[in-house]
């Protein structure tokens, strides 16, 4: 009956989010399913509308993928929980994904993911995969491993 309520109890806080995913609490895990992992502080964070957003991030260091000092993550609202509530000046943990930029849209016509005069693929992140502030512990660390600075790649 615990377990029960517990799960109840997340699933009305996500509820907003329009989010059909597990959250991934282990961190081998969020490695394992992200194309890109890095730590970096939030730059700037643009709304587009009620869905998307763009953030820029500052890296300090990386553990997976091509990451630059300077990453664009490209956020969905209503999209498989393809979101995080980045906040300017916060650290966060990120584990990213490849996705294409096309735009998609609902039955009625609105736009709810694709951004536009972007071509190719864009980085996106959220909740689902992991990502969250970065609240540096032992194990998570020592999880991750020693990782590189965004300049100076292995």
């Amino acid at each position: 009956m615990r377990t029960g309520l517990l799960v109840l109890s997340v699933v009305l806080t996500l509820g907003p989010m329009h989010a059909r995913c597990v959250l991934l609490t282990n961190v081998a895990q969020a490695v394992k399913g992200a194309d890109v992992v890095f730590v970096g502080t939030v730059v700037t964070m643009k709304t587009l509308d009620a869905n998307r957003s763009i953030s820029t991030f500052r890296v300090t260091r990386a553990w997976k993928g091509d990451v630059d000092a300077t990453v664009r993550i490209y956020g969905s609202r209503v999209f498989e929980g393809y979101v995080a509530d980045f906040q300017p000046g916060r650290e966060y943990l990120v584990f990213g994904k490849w996705e294409t930029s096309e735009s998609r849209q609902t039955e009625d016509g609105r736009v709810w993911w694709g951004f536009p005069g972007v071509r190719g693929k864009v980085l996106r992140s959220g909740s689902c995969g992991g990502t969250g502030r970065f609240m540096p512990t032992v194990s998570t660390l020592k999880r991750l491993g020693p990782g590189w600075l965004p300049s100076k790649r292995r």
